[in-house]
């Protein structure tokens, strides 16, 4: 079965910067400390298509498309981007 996710925005505000993100905490609930999280353009995307409500596991193909990568290191880095995500507190799983 393949997550999905929505944005956590009553603890994080985000930025846009050219085609990277900041996600900024607006809550100590997650202990982030007031620790920012920049995302690179890959996190980026990922970020922006969890967002809109793609699954893991729809990420990772669209992603798998344009990569010259393992399928598996594709899986394994998009599930370890959205665990982070969600570990900062800006993504929710949806059950």
């Amino acid at each position: 079965m393949s997550r999905t996710f929505r944005f956590n925005h009553e603890h994080v505000a985000e930025r846009k910067v050219r085609n990277e993100y900041v996600l900024i905490p607006v809550t100590s609930t997650y202990g982030q400390n007031g620790q920012l999280l920049d995302l690179n353009p890959l996190a980026a995307r990922i970020w922006e298509a969890a967002k809109e409500g793609a699954s893991e596991s729809s990420i990772s193909d669209r992603l798998a498309e344009e990569y010259e990568a393992s399928p598996q290191n594709i899986i394994e880095d998009v599930s370890h981007i959205l665990d982070e995500l969600v570990a900062f507190g800006a993504l929710v799983e949806i059950p």
